[in-house]
């Protein structure tokens, strides 16, 4: 069975509706949420790891694949 995380990321990364710079937009978006949450100044969304992991993998492979921000 693969991975759900890297087939998600897989199929964002090839979406061509949505370009580079929105992916590494709401990842930083999710990593404030997660800051957020440690300094203790608001609640730690239950997707947020999973989500991190989603939009980091899919800017990765962006990234090999030569498509810039």
């Amino acid at each position: 069975m693969q991975d759900p995380i890297a087939v998600m990321a897989r199929r964002l990364a090839g979406d061509d509706t949505v370009c580079s710079k929105e992916i590494a937009e709401a990842l930083d978006y999710v990593e404030e949420q997660i800051r957020s949450a440690r300094d203790g100044q608001g609640p730690l969304p239950m997707a947020a790891f999973r989500t991190r992991s989603l939009l980091s993998a899919a800017l990765r492979l962006r990234q090999e694949a030569g498509h810039s921000l």
